[in-house]
């Protein structure tokens, strides 16, 4: 079908762009990490999905990540839109090494999914993708642990997700945990009262 496309950005949106290629408007929906910063010339690599009498069109600025929004959508019960809400909230990288680490913590961070999804998102795409299965290191418990904590804490989905990506690769759950605070600045968590 429709591989790539190549035109100017006319508008960006909260989801989506439109690119002008051709004097048509496309309008493409895209992770919101790939609309930051849109503009000027663009190529996209596309997935046009076609559903009774709507077609949708969803862009991305790297074929990887448009390889993993199309495994995204074939686990059971993720479509577009939470493909799409995944993709907007984890990287490509950091989505991979969650799979392979089999984090489904990192998953139900995204608003809308469970633990179970969560759960089975990591299973399915651990098989599709063929990423290897990675035995939880105390590191990856200890990581566990301290997104646990950030929760208990009261800060948002997004500002765990950052401290969770300034993270090392090892350490117990108390040095993690002083990492994850530094990386936020030692500021309150957003739902905190003043």
């Amino acid at each position: 079908m429709l591989e790539h496309l190549q035109g100017r950005v006319e508008s960006v949106t909260a989801d989506a762009a439109v690119i002008s290629l051709g004097g048509v408007g496309l309008r493409v929906q895209m992770p919101t990490g790939d609309l930051a910063g849109l503009s000027g010339e663009v190529t996209l690599h596309t997935v046009m999905q076609i559903r009774d009498d709507e077609v949708h069109l969803y862009g991305f600025t790297t074929d990887r990540a448009r390889e993993l929004f199309k495994a995204l959508m074939k686990v059971t019960g993720v479509g577009p839109k939470v493909a799409l809400a995944i993709l907007s909230f984890h990287a490509p990288d950091a989505l991979e090494r969650a799979i392979a680490s089999g984090d489904h913590g990192a998953m139900s961070l995204v608003p809308g999914i469970g633990k179970k999804k969560a759960q089975r998102i990591v299973l399915e795409l651990r098989d599709s993708l063929g990423v290897p299965e990675v035995g939880e290191s105390p590191a990856t418990g200890a990581a566990a642990e301290v997104r646990e904590a950030l929760k208990g804490l009261g800060y948002t989905a997004p500002e765990i997700s950052k401290a969770m990506a300034s993270l090392p690769a090892d350490g117990d759950a108390p040095t993690l945990l002083r990492h994850a605070m530094r990386a936020l600045g030692g500021r309150e968590p957003a739902g905190a009262d003043a």
